[in-house]
């Protein structure tokens, strides 16, 4: 299936470049989709995020949707307004995740 969504946005599945790209876009999503759970379990509301952040209500939500680059700055801050923390990591493409910290 991955192999397919590759394909389908143009990228090559033999090209590290590609496949890093595609990492980077699933683990954005994944993110996101995280930290929107926790907010809801955490009861928090998106004008609280917004507030947090000094931005519009509207913006949150294109965060939260992808529809919204962020910087690492103000993911972290998202995660602290609902009670989450992010961490960061790299590693060169195509190494285990095994190793991360």
């Amino acid at each position: 299936m991955e192999l397919e969504m590759m394909r389908m946005f143009g990228l090559n599945p033999d090209d590290p470049s590609d496949c890093a790209a595609a990492l980077m876009a699933i683990n954005a999503y994944e993110l996101w989709d995280r930290l929107r759970e926790i907010r809801h379990t955490h009861q928090v509301s998106i004008q609280h995020v917004a507030d947090t952040l000094g931005c519009d209500v509207e913006q949150v939500e294109l965060l939260e949707n992808g529809g919204m680059d962020a910087t690492l700055t103000t993911i972290q801050l998202y995660a602290c307004a609902v009670g989450a923390c992010v961490q960061a990591w790299a590693e060169p493409v195509g190494d285990s995740a095994a190793s991360r910290p």
